[in-house]
């Protein structure tokens, strides 16, 4: 398996996108391409208002997804004991085609 790409839905106008690659397959841009195609759908087909990304501390490769797709800073938060920065994209702020 290459990735899973996901979006978890919220009541009615947000929700919750992940990315996670085989370690063979960093680096080559099947991140962003493939959060590009969810945020697409998720802001046009369902017509969501905002998409959170949970990121880990030190993960410097997914926060420079988060931020070439438009991502910004939202809040520090915990998951599953782990801290994390949760980071936001708005419909109106979508800034690739």
């Amino acid at each position: 398996m290459i990735t899973t790409e996901r979006l978890r839905l919220r009541p009615l106008t947000d929700a919750d996108t992940d990315w996670t690659f085989a370690r063979a397959h960093w680096g080559r841009g099947y991140a962003t391409e493939a959060a590009q195609v969810v945020l697409r759908w998720g802001f046009g087909t369902l017509r969501l208002k905002q998409i959170t990304a949970m990121i880990h501390r030190g993960n410097t490769a997914s926060f420079a997804v988060a931020q070439r797709l438009g991502f910004t800073h939202l809040r520090e938060d915990t998951v599953l004991g782990r801290p994390c920065t949760v980071y936001a994209l708005a419909r109106d702020d979508l800034s690739f085609p």
